[in-house]
């Protein structure tokens, strides 16, 4: 790995994301081959959050990093307000939902946003549209949704 992200998230936990203190976050650098388009993507084990660093998150800087990181901190803090039932159901309609999928991520980018990571990730989507060949960017703001929902809110 490039960076420490596992110490990029604690700091940025600790400096953005208080509602995240107690939960059990761990960074898990991907092997998988097909995850290679990613930057990153959470999975749930039970009580214990594990981010996933895919093979372009060496491409980003420091700080481009931390944008990519607070957008999936802000999934954890998304599905934390869900109850059992609700994250149940929520897990299998976003897989099978391309709108829910959309939404969802919109979301999360919303909260990365308003949580002071603009710049770091507008900076770091214009290096993941640059990917003609993701089949997930249709699911992220683009670069310029980010800059003007930031100044909407007054966080660029």
């Amino acid at each position: 790995m490039k960076h420490n992200y596992q110490m990029i998230v604690n700091d940025i936990v600790k400096k953005s994301f208080p509602e995240l203190k107690r939960d059990k976050i761990l960074i898990k650098e991907s092997k998988n081959k097909k995850f290679d388009e990613y930057f990153a993507d959470v999975t749930y084990l039970f009580f214990i959050k594990i981010i996933r660093i895919g093979k372009k998150m060496s491409e980003l800087s420091k700080e481009n990093g931390e944008g990519v990181l607070a957008h999936e901190l802000s999934h954890i803090v998304l599905f934390n307000k869900r109850n059992f039932i609700q994250k149940m159901i929520f897990g299998i309609k976003y897989y099978l939902s391309e709108r829910l999928k959309g939404l969802e991520e919109r979301r999360t980018d919303e909260l990365a946003i308003s949580k002071g990571y603009a710049k770091s990730l507008y900076k770091s989507r214009i290096i993941r549209m640059k990917d003609k060949t993701s089949k997930s960017n249709k699911y992220y703001m683009k670069p310029q949704e980010i800059k003007s929902y930031a100044k909407k809110i007054k966080k660029w």
